[in-house]
């Protein structure tokens, strides 16, 4: 066994088949059961504003059936607070009394209480437009529209609780490959007596997991997110300039040519400008602006370019050239090296 199996030696079996199978393996799912609570509560409403005696043989599963929910949700964790309440500050520490559970929650950018005005704006457009498109009898491109906009991807991530130098830490990080007595650097930020997680970093192995989706800077991500308009620009003028050429070998009319250029220049001006714009002045980064405050308190020097992904292959390059074994679950899911 080498020494990084034996660092990951801990992991839950079950979990590493999954990865390496392709799919992730989540023990538990407390967002569905709170789902069908919420949704159970409202039937149970309903009926007991109908009367509760003329409902009662239905009322009595419903309530059974929410006692059991309840009862499995009371095991659920504190939901992860982001972004974080307090200053982050670097805790190196041997790590005692580690615990560890997989879960699923949200961690995209709307679960950033900060991002709810402008999310809250761009539904309020979305809706308006959904209208116009239903008026004009596209009735199924505006459901789709709203719909669309609805949909949340929840994550796998872990919660890990334990201890270092004497006070409590608890947190939700991406894959945290730790184990009891293993000395650590945690980037958290203190709430009373405890600390609250948001980066486990193990230096002896050049390795971090931060919460998921925080992999990259700011600019670097305005810089990604440029490159569907940046495409859409570069096919407007391959667009532009096979009309030309086909104009000058006469296979189309000038009529046809003009049609072409008044789209292609609506386009750019109604769509691509815009998309710059909002990308640059106006969308919230927020995961992004967490990971450069993690990095920062990590001791990271320009980590508004920084992208996890892209040195973590670097990296991984390296240590095979060096001839050293690293295995590929490890190299992914919110895990990466430096």
């Amino acid at each position: 066994m080498t020494e990084d199996d034996e660092l990951f030696a801990d992991m839950p079996r079950a979990y590493i088949r999954g990865l390496e199978k392709g799919k992730g393996y989540v023990k538990e799912n407390y967002l569905r059961q709170r789902r069908e609570w919420m949704k159970l509560r409202q039937i149970i409403a309903y009926y007991e504003s109908e009367g509760k005696k003329k409902h009662k043989k239905r009322l009595a599963e419903l309530y059974r059936e929410e006692k059991q929910l309840a009862k499995a949700l009371a095991d659920m964790p504190s939901d992860p607070v982001l972004p974080p309440p307090a200053p982050l500050i670097k805790v190196s520490g041997v790590v005692t009394n580690y615990h560890q559970r997989c879960l699923t929650h949200y961690f995209d950018t709307k679960a950033y209480p900060q991002t709810w005005e402008y999310f809250s704006r761009q539904d309020e457009n979305m809706a308006s437009a959904a209208m116009v498109l239903a008026s004009t009898g596209s009735a199924a491109t505006a459901q789709g529209m709203v719909e669309s906009n609805e949909d949340r991807v929840p994550a796998a991530a872990w919660y890990v609780t334990g201890e270092i130098n004497g006070r409590q830490f608890s947190g939700w990080l991406g894959a945290p490959y730790c184990r009891e007595g293993e000395e650590v650097e945690l980037i958290a930020a203190p709430v009373g007596e405890e600390y609250l997680v948001y980066a486990l970093i193990r230096p002896h192995a050049r390795s971090l997991t931060m919460p998921p989706w925080c992999y990259q800077g700011i600019r670097r991500a305005r810089i990604d997110a440029m490159k569907v308009p940046i495409s859409i620009v570069i096919l407007l003028i391959i667009t532009m300039l096979v009309v030309f050429i086909c104009q000058d070998g006469w296979v189309v009319t000038e009529k046809i040519v003009s049609g072409v250029t008044m789209f292609l220049t609506m386009g750019t001006f109604l769509y691509i400008l815009p998309a710059i714009w909002t990308i640059w002045r106006r969308h919230p980064f927020p995961k992004e602006q967490l990971t450069e405050e993690i990095l920062t308190v990590a001791g990271w020097e320009n980590v508004n370019n920084i992208d996890l992904r892209r040195l973590k292959r670097r990296r991984i390059k390296e240590f095979k050239k060096n001839g050293k074994s690293v295995r590929v679950m490890t190299s992914g899911w919110w895990f990466y090296y430096y």
